[in-house]
């Protein structure tokens, strides 16, 4: 019983290594009860603007380390003013940018390797512009630390699902310099476990709790026997 309940742990376990990231703790990070667009409440790791380009070891939404570290490649801070102070803003109204023709990039390492969802914000006025993540061009995210009353994509917040970490447990996010462009920033990042389908994720559960069964009697009959 105790290898079943333990097969059944570790089945239930890839949905706990969510991480999120607020960039520019000028106005947060926020508290977390604020569940972003994702819609998943935890805690939000704060990049300071005194240690913007880290590298920051990242806790989990559960608030435990999780392995992960954040790198940062940034020329400056972005800040809006003259927003509406909300739960929400503490998010939006700032992050990490570029001046004006300049790129910047940054990594998650650590992860294990898998997919993921990855849902991201404009730092203040200014967008996610051009942004790669993993390689995939990823739709931009406006800049707008105003709150509407709810999230809306391609309004404050882009997303993009299933992005593949392979075995170097790199989750890569590039904005390229290009001339013309506006400065461009992010103000956070959620980044969660892919969740599989329902009936996916029972059906690996159950296949695992089966092995562990066929595994156990398998042992109790091919036992040596003791008798004199």
């Amino acid at each position: 019983m105790a290898k079943l309940i333990a097969g059944f742990l570790v089945c239930v376990s890839v949905l706990q290594a969510d991480l999120f990231i607020d960039f520019s703790t000028e106005y947060g990070p926020p508290a977390s009860t604020m569940g972003g667009a994702a819609g998943v409440q935890g805690f939000w790791n704060g990049i300071s603007i005194s240690n913007f380009n880290g590298p920051v070891s990242l806790l989990d939404t559960d608030g435990n380390p999780s392995g992960a570290v954040y790198t940062g490649d940034f020329a400056t801070v972005t800040k809006a003013f003259g927003f509406t102070p909300t739960p929400e803003t503490t998010l939006l109204g700032d992050g990490h940018g570029a001046t004006y023709n300049s790129d910047w990039s940054f990594t998650i390492s650590g992860l294990a390797p898998g997919a993921y969802d990855v849902f991201y914000y404009g730092g203040g006025y200014d967008a996610t512009g051009n942004m790669s993540i993993n390689g995939i061009n990823a739709p931009n995210a406006p800049g707008n630390p105003n709150w509407p009353g709810s999230w809306i994509s391609g309004v404050n917040y882009n997303s993009l699902f299933g992005v593949t970490v392979d075995g170097s447990g790199i989750l890569s996010f590039v904005h390229p310099a290009f001339t013309p462009q506006n400065p461009s920033g992010i103000g956070g990042i959620q980044v969660l476990e892919a969740v599989p389908e329902p009936s996916t994720l029972l059906t690996g559960c159950l296949s695992m709790v089966l092995f562990l069964l066929w595994r156990g009697s398998r042992s109790q009959v091919e036992a040596p026997s003791h008798a004199c």
